[in-house]
């Protein structure tokens, strides 16, 4: 693609948010966003929202498209645990944190040309 853009942000049931990376690349075939909060916003219902804009090389229809889509809502919790990372100081074992991710799927759009 010509350009793609990707702002990804972390929604709260409550209404708090967390705005993630806006990513704007070019020349491109594929992009990534990231939002995240630290867990201790958790426990709570979760959704991503991600809002994408593409612009297709010339020849290609639709030559730009746009949209915002929404992962559905869902319980996170985090848990704190010992994990083991071969060549670490104390004996190997760090603190680690074990969340749940979102996934909200994909977004398919189709470009003739």
């Amino acid at each position: 693609m010509s350009e793609i853009y990707v702002f990804t942000t972390l929604e709260k049931s409550t209404g708090a948010s967390w705005a993630g990376n806006n990513e704007d690349w070019f020349n491109s075939a594929a992009e990534s966003s990231n939002a995240a909060t630290s867990c201790s916003q958790a426990p709570g219902v979760f959704r991503a929202r991600v809002a994408y804009a593409i612009h297709a090389p010339a020849g290609v229809n639709p030559r730009y498209t746009a949209n915002t889509i929404y992962s559905p809502w869902i319980s996170v919790t985090c848990s704190t645990a010992q994990i083991v990372v071969p060549g670490a100081a104390s004996a190997g074992l760090v603190p680690a944190t074990i969340v749940t991710p979102l996934d909200f799927g994909s977004e398919t759009v189709a470009f003739d040309g």
